[in-house]
């Protein structure tokens, strides 16, 4: 990464900082589906601590945790960790292939084949209800989203019985808001900026 921000004329500097110092400026930001990647690295980040076994156990089965212990081999924990990052779960929709394809009978035909988001969405909360990660997180939720209604509804208690959570809801957005907060909605950008400043202070 750090040659490749140095190709470009980047500062790299950033590349350089420890991710598990307390002083890094790393943070995230994740908008949809975007969120269940956050997520899943937040959970990645456990197994500095744990073995892949003890962190899937009870969510995913045999087949599928021999699969995940396999395509992990080799990786280094420390250098994906996310632990001191505060991270901001925007409108969060933690869905199978749906949340990708927006055309419902085609997301079935993909599904029908056996093709789906792993983990699926029941593995996804079972592995975050029993983690002890995400105490860095805040969410914000859009009053008008009907896309992140359920995954928000189920969410938001599993997240305050984690910790402080920041909960600020713009009541006229829709799920795709933030996709125009650079005509003239700075609502959006604000209230994210102000959220991650307070998960920094914590």
């Amino acid at each position: 990464m750090k040659l490749e921000a140095q190709k470009l004329g980047y500062s790299y500097k950033l590349y350089e900082a420890e991710p598990t110092d307390q002083t890094s400026p790393y943070l995230w930001l994740g908008h949809s589906l975007g969120c269940k990647y956050i997520a899943l690295l937040e959970l990645l980040s456990e197994l500095e601590d744990k073995n892949i076994r003890q962190l899937l156990d009870g969510c995913a089965g045999e087949a599928q945790a021999k699969q995940i212990e396999d395509s992990l081999q080799g990786v280094d924990f420390k250098a994906i960790s996310l632990k001191n990052q505060p991270s901001l779960l925007m409108a969060p929709a933690i869905e199978g292939i749906e949340g990708a394809i927006p055309i419902k009978s085609l997301a079935n035909l993909f599904k029908a084949l056996g093709i789906d988001a792993k983990p699926s969405v029941e593995e996804t909360r079972c592995l975050i209800e029993r983690s002890p990660a995400f105490g860095l997180a805040g969410l914000m939720t859009f009053g008008s989203d009907k896309i992140a209604a359920a995954t928000i509804q189920w969410l938001q208690p599993v997240l305050e019985q984690k910790g402080d959570i920041i909960e600020p809801t713009l009541p006229k957005l829709g799920h795709l808001g933030p996709l125009g907060f650079a005509n003239g909605n700075q609502d959006i950008s604000k209230t994210a900026i102000e959220v991650l400043r307070r998960l920094l202070e914590n």
